[in-house]
């Protein structure tokens, strides 16, 4: 979408600055440029953050657990998260992993909630954005954190940990 985006740009300043500038070539280039805007505008919004940003960068938002459930949508008998590894994999090892938008894969985060606070490895994408979440753990750190899983979601402030 990006590309598509910044070629309608490209086109309409293109056909602006031509000269002589016929009428028909006017109109077009303006609604290539206002098409783009609005585009450009879209997808600001869409791809924004699902969480409020605090001082220092920490995030602040629900987070929500996921597990084995979400392998019935994955095509691959693996199950891999994002990240490559197989679900199944890091729940077998123990590994607290998590799912989240806004920082890189494979980077580590300090997760907080009301009981406790856990470091965890952000393995995949996710939560789905149209949920408002900020971040999806696996159910042993939802627990360590928000206490039961039978909360299903709870507030937490995620504050990105930098190697």
């Amino acid at each position: 979408m990006m590309r598509t985006l910044s070629r309608s740009v490209t086109n309409a300043i293109t056909t602006w600055r031509r000269k002589p500038i016929e009428a028909v070539e006017k109109s077009r280039a303006v609604k290539l440029l206002t098409n783009g805007i609005i585009g450009l505008i879209a997808l600001l919004i869409w791809t924004g953050t699902s969480g409020s940003m605090a001082a220092g960068g920490v995030l602040k938002g629900e987070a929500s657990w996921f597990s084995t459930e979400a392998c019935q949508f994955n095509r691959d008998s693996r199950c891999p998260t994002a990240s490559g590894a197989s679900l199944y994999q890091l729940i077998r090892d123990g590994v607290p992993y998590a799912a989240m938008w806004d920082v890189p894969l494979h980077s580590q985060v300090e997760v907080c909630g009301r009981v406790g606070c856990q470091k965890v490895d952000i393995l995949d994408r996710g939560p789905a954005r149209k949920l408002n979440r900020l971040i999806d753990l696996n159910p042993d750190t939802f627990e360590a954190i928000c206490g039961d899983l039978a909360l299903g979601v709870c507030p937490v402030s995620v504050n990105p940990i930098t190697p």
